[in-house]
């Protein structure tokens, strides 16, 4: 059994660490056996791209260490910090379907007297008792902003200066 003085350091060293790992934004690797990923290289000059072009795959993982192989079959053993999951192009969905909302029955245009209103749910209701909402000006219809001009005005020592 422990003695008393170890039971009291295990709680504020585990403390400690939370501590140090939030700190630190420290997070547990998402990469797992079998994964495609990239593998950190020295970079030559700035030109040079900061992970290998060639995917590796995950043979091994044990904690934070990983087994790793590439196409010709050699394999290397390397620490989590050093690689990032490899994304295909060809799978990887583009920002425009992920980021961009659905169509939506409001941006048509309101009937004169009537309005829809989001529920809560997501479904859209009808609300025949308020106002038509106007249309936001779309970039074509909007008057450019003018900048401030200042007046211009002689300087108050040349006011007795005669132009000829």
């Amino acid at each position: 059994m422990a003695n008393p003085s170890q039971r009291k350091v295990c709680p504020e060293k585990l403390r400690e660490k939370e501590y140090a790992d939030s700190k630190r934004h420290a997070t547990t690797s998402d990469i797992a056996e079998g994964d495609l990923i990239l593998l950190r290289q020295n970079r030559e000059n700035k030109l040079s791209p900061t992970f290998e072009t060639e995917p590796y795959c995950v043979l091994e993982k044990n904690g934070n260490a990983f087994v790793i192989e590439n196409s010709a079959s050699q394999s290397k053993m390397r620490n989590a910090g050093h690689m990032k999951k490899f994304v295909d192009p060809g799978t990887e969905k583009g920002a425009t379907e992920t980021e961009l909302p659905a169509p939506s029955v409001t941006t048509d245009t309101p009937k004169e007297g009537v309005s829809f209103e989001q529920d809560p749910v997501g479904g859209i209701q009808e609300n025949s008792q308020t106002q038509a909402v106007p249309l936001p000006l779309t970039p074509a219809q909007e008057v450019p902003k003018r900048r401030p001009v200042r007046k211009g005005e002689t300087p108050k020592w040349m006011k007795d200066f005669l132009w000829q």
